[in-house]
């Protein structure tokens, strides 16, 4: 009796050193989790005149949530996305995958539709001659919304005279609209990230790897 006791804790302590065994093994093999953090530009004109966003009432000041990563933003709290940081008004900050520019008006809770462009409890509505238009990096488009932003993006809307039919004078005037932006976002970018809102590697503890082994 007392070597089958003896042989079943031999078998059990077996089993446990293996299961410790493979899951430091698979712990350490898990691939580094890269979070999200990149900066793109935005401005948005009313007849010529750009929307000021550098009130410290559209600033994220919390820091990110360190638990949420790139892969689990319906996780994330809405501001720790997409926000803007610094009193800097026409430089949006994204922390997480698959961020359209439509995300960035409901952090500002700002509305744009074919009527006009509703920001701040103002209403720029769309006069008899005027109309609103969306340039990504130049490019005109019917609707904005639902691109993805993409690291040094130029987003630009325009609520102004109708646009000529002349392709070169439109041009010359988004390229004056686009000067009135600080373009901030590749220095930014170069920068060092900001550790509490992502950047660079991701370091996870050894227990957390083990929940993600078992998937606990």
């Amino acid at each position: 009796m007392l070597k089958i006791m003896k042989d079943i804790l031999k078998i059990y302590v077996s089993v446990v050193l293996s299961v410790i065994l493979v899951t430091v093994f698979l712990a350490m093999r898990l691939p580094e989790e890269k979070s999200v953090h990149f900066h793109a530009n935005f401005g948005a004109f009313v007849s010529g005149q750009k929307l000021d966003f550098s009130d410290q009432k559209f600033m994220h000041v919390e820091s990110c949530s360190a638990e949420s990563s790139a892969d689990e933003h319906s996780a994330k709290a809405f501001g720790d996305r997409i926000h803007l940081e610094d009193g800097v008004g026409d430089v949006a900050h994204i922390h997480d995958s698959g961020v359209v520019w439509g995300d960035l008006m409901l952090y500002l809770r700002m509305k744009v539709t074919e009527d006009g462009i509703y920001v701040d409890g103002k209403n720029n509505l769309v006069g008899r001659n005027q109309e609103i238009s969306y340039y990504i990096n130049g490019n005109k488009l019917d609707e904005f919304d639902q691109s993805d932003i993409k690291s040094n993006d130029i987003l630009l809307l325009v609520l102004d005279d109708k646009s000529p039919n002349d392709q070169k004078s439109t041009k010359l005037e988004i390229d004056k609209l686009g000067a009135q932006l600080s373009m901030k976002s590749e220095e930014m970018n170069q920068s060092n990230p900001d550790v509490g809102c992502g950047g660079g590697v991701k370091e996870e503890s050894f227990w957390q790897n083990v929940s993600k082994v078992w998937g606990f």
